[in-house]
C-alpha cells in the first residue's frame, strides 16, 4: 500500500513521526489524507512493538488500527484498511469490533461473512489452467492451502521459491498447494508456471480481482492464503509472507488426525 502517496518527498518525510492525533487536524489535510496519515503511523507503531517486544503483527496491527481509527471512521481509507486487517485477524476478535464500527456497512458486511466462513465446510471446485477439472473434496485427508497469487511483476519471484521449498520439507508430505491466478493474461501465467514447474491445479479466469473465487473469499492483498484442514473445513486465512505467516497454522493442521475412512 502506498505511503503518503500525495505528498512530495520532503513532506513524507517530515509526516514520519506525526502523531495520529496530530495528523487528524492538519489543516493541509483532507479527511482521507488524514485518515491515512494516522492508520499509517498507527501500522508502523505496531511494527516497532512486535519489534521490540514479540507477540503477533496481525493482533498487534488490528488493535493498533482500531486505536486510531474511530475519529476517521467515516472515511473510505479507513474502512477499506480496517477490513484488510481484519482479514487476516482472528474472527473472535475482529468480527464484534467490525460490528460495533460499522453496524450497516455492506462492505464490512461482506467482511464479517467471510470471517464466519471460518471454521466452516469449504467448497471449492473449478476447471485448472491445464484443462482438467479439480475440486477439493478429492483431497479430503490432506491440509490444503489454496494461495492466491499473480505470475507477473515479479512477485512470483518472491514467493514461489520459499513456498517450493516449504512444500519439499519432510513432515509435509500430507499437504496439497491449490492456485487462485490473478493474472489477465494467459502467457504470464504460464511463464511462472514453466518456470518453476508447476503441477498443482491453478484456477485462471483472466478477471484478477474481480474474478469469482478471488471476489468470494474477498481477497484484498496478494499474496494471500487459506488453509483447509482434513476434514474440508476453512480453519485459517492471510496474506504477506506465507511461508512466515503459515508455518505455525499448518504445523498445528498437520499434526491433527486424518478423518475416519468411510465405510
Amino acid at each position: 500500500m502506498r505511503a503518503f502517496g500525495w505528498l512530495r518527498e520532503p513532506d513524507q518525510a517530515e509526516l514520519t513521526n506525526w502523531d495520529p492525533t496530530t495528523a487528524q487536524n492538519d489543516p493541509k489535510l483532507n479527511g482521507e489524507q488524514r485518515a491515512e496519515a494516522a492508520l499509517i503511523v498507527a501500522s508502523r507503531r505496531a511494527a516497532d512493538q512486535v519489534r521490540a517486544t514479540g507477540g503477533d503483527w496481525v493482533e498487534r496491527h488490528f488493535d493498533a488500527l482500531l486505536a486510531a481509527l474511530p475519529p476517521h471512521r467515516a472515511t473510505q481509507y479507513a474502512r477499506q484498511h480496517l477490513i484488510r486487517a481484519a482479514l487476516d485477524a482472528p474472527p473472535a476478535r475482529a468480527i464484534p469490533s467490525l460490528r460495533e464500527l460499522y453496524p450497516e456497512d455492506p462492505a464490512v458486511a461482506g467482511c464479517i461473512q467471510a470471517l464466519e466462513a471460518i471454521g466452516r465446510p469449504c467448497e471449492l471446485a473449478f476447471t485448472a489452467f491445464n484443462g482438467r477439472a479439480f475440486d477439493l473434496r478429492a483431497l479430503r485427508g490432506q491440509v490444503v492451502m489454496v494461495i492466491f497469487w499473480s505470475g507477473g511483476g515479479g512477485s512470483s519471484d518472491r514467493l514461489m521459491p520459499p513456498l517450493l521449498e516449504l512444500a519439499r520439507r519432510p513432515g509435509l508430505e500430507n499437504l496439497s498447494l491449490v492456485g487462485v491466478s490473478f493474472d489477465r493474461r494467459r502467457e504470464v501465467l504460464q511463464e511462472a508456471i514453466d518456470r518453476y514447474g508447476l503441477t498443482w491445479p491453478i484456477a485462471f479466469d483472466g478477471q484478477g480481482w474481480t474474478g469469482a473465487i478471488a471476489s468470494r473469499f474477498l481477497i484484498k492483498v496478494l499474496p494471500g492464503y487459506l488453509l483447509i484442514d482434513r476434514q474440508g473445513v476453512l480453519r485459517f486465512r492471510g496474506s504477506g509472507s506465507i511461508v512466515e505467516n503459515a508455518s505455525r497454522q499448518l504445523a498445528a493442521l498437520l499434526a491433527e488426525p486424518p478423518p475416519p475412512a468411510a465405510p
